[in-house]
């Protein structure tokens, strides 16, 4: 899963202690609305795993390029 992930450009953050979907969403695209859904979308069986996720398991994270931020923060870098 993450070697096609990777190959296809895309980023794998590895989860570190107290991480949730949010939180990761924030950390690596700035924004939770739009993108925390699509993390779930790519990681299927994430869910299963309850709000606080293990140490180490990589989460995939898609090209949100598409999601536009409507929080009205301006978004200096991807």
């Amino acid at each position: 899963m993450t070697e096609q992930a990777k190959k296809q450009g895309k980023v794998i953050y590895w989860t570190q202690v107290d991480d949730t979907v949010d939180r990761i969403a924030w950390k690596v695209c700035g924004q939770t609305e739009g993108v925390t859904e699509l993390i779930f979308e790519e990681n299927y069986g994430l869910v299963d795993l309850g709000v606080f996720l293990p140490e180490n398991i990589p989460v995939i994270i898609p090209n949100i390029s598409n999601v536009e931020n409507t929080s009205g923060q301006v978004i200096l870098w991807q």
